[in-house]
């Protein structure tokens, strides 16, 4: 999963065909706080579930923990 964004929206690329955006807002301290009732998927567009919730939290906290990321990815 490729991870980008700007100040205030995010991507999650699943590089599969599949993306989610949404939106949020960068934190002091190198942290964006993820706004989860905004997650939707770009094709077809329709809201994410719980589930899809849980494996975009999995894979990211991943994704942050065995790289160098240089920004926390918060979901509220």
């Amino acid at each position: 999963m490729k991870i980008t964004g700007t100040s205030t929206n995010i991507y999650f690329d699943f590089e599969n065909g599949h993306s989610i955006t949404g939106t949020g807002e960068i934190l002091t301290g190198d942290r964006f706080a993820v706004d989860t009732d905004s997650l939707k998927w770009d094709s077809p567009n329709k809201k994410v579930t719980a589930e899809d919730l849980a494996v975009i939290k999995a894979e990211t906290e991943s994704q942050i923990t065995n790289s160098n990321h240089p920004v926390k990815i918060i979901f509220d």
